[in-house]
C-alpha cells in the first residue's frame, strides 16, 4: 500500500519508524524528490534517518521500501 499526505516548505532530516523491523532488515528504504532519487538507505534497524535537505511546498516527496539492498 502506499500513504500520502501534504507537507509544508521545511529544512531538516526525515526519520521513518518501521514497525516489525525484522522483516525489513537486508532491505532498502529511498527517498525521491520530484522523482529524482537523492538517498537510499540499507535497513539495518526500525528507524532510519535520511540527511538533512530542503523541501518546498510544491514539491514531491516519496519515501519508498524495496527488496534488496542499495548499490
Amino acid at each position: 500500500g502506499a500513504e500520502s499526505g501534504t507537507h509544508i516548505a521545511f529544512t531538516g532530516q526525515i526519520i521513518l519508524t518501521l514497525t516489525s523491523s525484522g522483516l525489513f532488515t537486508g532491505n532498502k528504504v529511498y527517498l525521491q524528490l520530484n522523482g529524482t532519487l537523492i538517498q537510499c538507505i540499507d535497513i539495518t534497524s526500525g528507524t532510519v534517518t535520511f540527511n538533512s535537505a530542503s523541501f518546498a511546498a510544491t514539491d514531491e516527496i516519496a519515501i519508498v521500501l524495496n527488496i534488496g539492498s542499495c548499490v
